[in-house]
């Protein structure tokens, strides 16, 4: 039985040493952690049932500060981690910075190993990442485009590692929620371009015909213009041939259709409410109704999957051979019924993470696909990341400027969140999460 990591501290960069010791050790052993910082120095004790160590490290800085705590935990350990000291979600963005300012490939992998403690393999994997992400969109500041994000926060039921938004369906007024989408997106002003429209949740699908089709239309009668349009598509349960249908009637130009596992035992484990054949059935409705750009997530690390399972899903959707592919490692989320129920649950180690990773990399290749978007969460299993890998041509542009934060998003709908540029800052948009509260500010 694995327990999540208990860590006292007292500093303004707890966080970052919270996650970096969890990182570390998250599902590999029972501890307690106790770190003091003072006068540019750092003290730490551990305990578990085999170690009682103590260590004392300067620094100078957050990252010194970092190294130290890193160096304090490699010297008694054998095994370090592939992504070094590095906590953030966005990576990237270190990589996207340097190489603005005209480093080259072979610094920029210098520089990260160095810095922050780097295996050369991840470092290639963020450069490679990069340099898909440029032949895709432009990474410097755009001020002159913009996308749009829009929110459905309603599921049929909630998965058990999910931590987002969701509302049951069945206690809200949709017809009403969509109303009050179509009166926001008919307030906004388009003044600048649209490079993508994003309707995410929650369950998108979850929307009947007329109150698809009553959305889609505003949103194309507003946003004018050539642009990706994305729906998340991805609970089966949820879709049929006629949303398929309004869907292409509107231009809409990527889908999700997500499974996370082709594993039907996982699927109810998960609180999912179809079967690996429903997956399959909807995704030939999509290619039949003329859908030429479709994504399928995965998650490593789901509730009794090991490798095996895992070749299995990928086995299952290269039959599928969708145009992209996103690879999420289980992250135990705080507002995730997994996090409530974590004492019953069984973690995977770190080495069978990185198998199932690298099968992904290794069905991706076959299907020749490309990284082209990296992004890491708290708490993810094994300290890893997840990955969208896509053909030539078929990157997703929201999801690229979502990670690079290089552009303005507008949110729309309850709980969306967007962003806007103020000078050389960037203000987050985060609309209420409360519908009451919502529907006044409409």
């Amino acid at each position: 039985m694995i327990k999540i990591l208990k860590v006292e501290t007292n500093h303004k960069y707890e966080l970052e040493i919270r996650h970096l010791y969890n990182a570390f050790f998250q599902g590999e052993k029972n501890i307690v952690i106790k770190s003091d910082i003072c006068d540019n120095k750092i003290y730490t004790e551990l305990k578990d049932e085999n170690v009682h160590l103590k260590d004392c490290r300067e620094y100078n800085e957050k990252n010194d500060l970092k190294r130290a705590v890193y160096d304090i935990l490699k010297s008694h350990f054998e095994e370090g981690l592939e992504w070094g000291i590095l906590t953030g979600i966005r990576p990237t963005k270190i990589v996207v910075d340097l190489k603005l300012k005209g480093k080259t490939d072979e610094y920029i992998i210098s520089m990260l190993e160095k810095n922050y403690y780097m295996s050369e393999e991840k470092s290639k994997l963020l450069i490679e990442v990069v340099n898909n992400e440029e032949k895709k969109v432009r990474l410097n500041k755009i001020d002159d485009s913009i996308n749009v994000y829009i929110n459905i926060p309603f599921c049929p039921s909630r998965c058990y590692y999910c931590s987002f938004m969701s509302m049951d369906y069945t206690k809200y007024d949709i017809d009403l929620y969509v109303e009050d989408l179509i009166k926001e997106i008919n307030e906004i002003t388009q003044k600048k371009h649209i490079l993508s429209v994003y309707i995410g949740g929650g369950t998108p699908s979850i929307l009947n015909e007329i109150q698809l089709e009553k959305l889609l239309l505003t949103i194309r009668k507003k946003f004018l213009g050539k642009y990706e349009f994305t729906v998340e598509a991805g609970r089966v349960d949820t879709l049929n041939r006629k949303k398929l249908e309004v869907m292409k009637k509107y231009n809409v130009n990527r889908i999700s259709i997500n499974p996370q596992t082709m594993n039907d035992s996982t699927l109810e484990a998960i609180g999912r409410k179809h079967t690996s054949k429903d997956v399959i059935d909807i995704y030939n409705i999509a290619r039949e109704v003329g859908f030429e750009n479709i994504n399928m997530d995965i998650i490593l690390g789901l509730k009794n999957e090991g490798v095996e399972e895992v070749k299995y899903t990928l086995s299952e959707i290269s039959k599928l051979n969708p145009e992209s592919i996103t690879m999420h490692v289980l992250s135990v989320k705080t507002n995730s019924d997994l996090n409530r129920n974590i004492e019953e649950e069984f973690l995977q180690y770190k080495e069978e993470i990185r198998k199932m990773i690298l099968e992904v990399h290794d069905l991706s290749s076959a299907l020749n696909m490309n990284p082209y978007y990296l992004y890491r969460q708290k708490n993810i299993l094994g300290g890893f990341e997840n990955i969208g890998f896509a053909k030539d041509g078929k990157e997703c542009v929201y999801n690229i400027h979502m990670i690079e934060e290089n552009t303005e998003i507008i949110p729309i709908g309850i709980g969306a969140t967007g962003r806007k540029f103020e000078k050389d800052k960037i203000k987050r948009i985060k609309n209420s999460k409360n519908m009451v509260k919502y529907i006044r500010e409409v």
